[in-house]
């Protein structure tokens, strides 16, 4: 039986695989029934089709992007890889830029055709909140989780800024990174917006925020919500994902910071996912060290309980080495021990990711600016 299964498969072979060189390589592991390995090979090539595609539409050449995008697709959701190996954000991601691009040469009909494909394939990710039974919250939360970082996403305007988005700070460019307060639960607009003006206001005064000022769009929702948030432990919370998804929505988004009216409440920054929780009981430069985790990636440098139980090398901001190599080629770097961990060791002694109120330091500096670096 698996005799004739794998005749039938090679049978259709040529109409499956391209006629590309480092191809190869995976067609061979699939001949040798090794799908784990063909699975890696196919991520891998569908990931630089990906990355050509993003570079084709930034560049304005639509007809690349739509042919690199589609490649990028049947990479990454064909030979049934998508649902069984959970490649779905990826092709969602490449689904929508070719959606984009057919939006920009004006054919309204396959424009729509991908932005749904795009909706399929991000249903089946499992990583949208909500999407099983909320198809308009999934369709952002896809756009927010696999293109709020691509030029692609940048570049598409899917709406006009409501009069209820309030720019705080910028000019609207599309290749800002735009950051959208949202609250919920306030009586009255006065405190949340006081509270979003001290925090931004404080975000683009410290280093390396205030020199990439420029690069940013800061906006406010002014229309009262409940997201539902809820006490998760004493002090923590957490809030309805598919609430803040459509809520956000409204404004341009790549970061959203929630704003709950609760002065138990403290903050949270969801590790590189571009979203954070602030309690009004936390001072507003709790929003730049969330911002460091949600954003940048950055990890807590202060004293946890016990030891990394992480991959070694997994964190951006902290070395596992007592000798620091990951910070010595940083001139005016330091060795210190704990970050986040005993057996963790820090670039700089007292920093925003330790104690609030204070500098980043000079390496968490750098990593920050090379996340802003894809923003103009």
């Amino acid at each position: 039986m698996r005799t004739h299964l794998l005749l039938i498969f090679l049978i259709s072979l040529p109409a499956v695989f391209a006629a590309q060189d480092d191809e190869s390589v995976c067609k061979k592991a699939m001949l040798k029934l090794d799908f784990m390995g063909a699975y890696d090979c196919y991520r891998d090539i569908g990931d630089k089709r990906l990355a050509q595609a993003t570079n084709a539409l930034g560049t304005g050449d639509t007809a690349k992007a739509i042919e690199l995008g589609k490649d990028a697709i049947r990479l990454k959701a064909g030979f049934g890889l998508c649902f069984k190996y959970y490649m779905c954000g990826a092709a969602a991601h490449a689904a929508t830029l070719v959606s984009v691009a057919y939006e920009k040469t004006g054919s309204k009909g396959q424009a729509e055709a991908y932005a749904k494909r795009a909706i399929m394939y991000a249903k089946n990710s499992g990583q949208c909140e909500g999407s099983a039974v909320d198809e308009e919250a999934n369709v952002f939360c896809a756009l927010q989780y696999y293109i709020s970082a691509s030029s692609a996403y940048r570049e598409t305007k899917l709406f006009n800024a409501p009069a209820e988005c309030k720019l705080l700070h910028g000019n609207t460019n599309p290749d800002h990174l735009d950051v959208v307060f949202i609250g919920s639960n306030f009586p009255n607009d006065a405190p949340f917006n006081e509270y979003v003006d001290k925090a931004y206001r404080g975000l683009l005064s410290m280093q390396p925020f205030a020199r990439n000022a420029h690069k940013f769009n800061i906006w406010r929702l002014d229309t009262r919500q409940d997201l539902s948030c809820v006490t998760e432990e004493p002090r923590l919370f957490s809030c309805d994902r598919s609430k803040i998804t459509r809520t956000a929505s409204t404004c341009p988004n790549d970061v959203t910071v929630v704003v709950v009216n609760n002065n138990e409440w403290r903050g949270a920054g969801f590790m590189n996912e571009n979203l954070l929780y602030l309690g009004m009981g936390v001072p507003t430069s709790a929003f730049v060290h969330e911002l460091g985790h949600a954003f940048a990636g950055l990890d807590d440098e202060y004293m946890y309980s016990g030891t990394d139980p992480y991959t070694p090398g997994s964190s951006l901001n902290c070395d596992t080495v007592n000798t620091c190599p990951k910070f010595t080629s940083v001139p005016g770097t330091q060795c210190k021990q704990e970050c986040g961990f005993a057996n963790r060791y820090r670039s700089i002694d007292v920093g925003m990711m330790r104690v609030l109120g204070n500098p980043f330091g000079i390496f968490d500096e750098k990593i920050i600016e090379q996340k802003l670096s894809r923003y103009k």
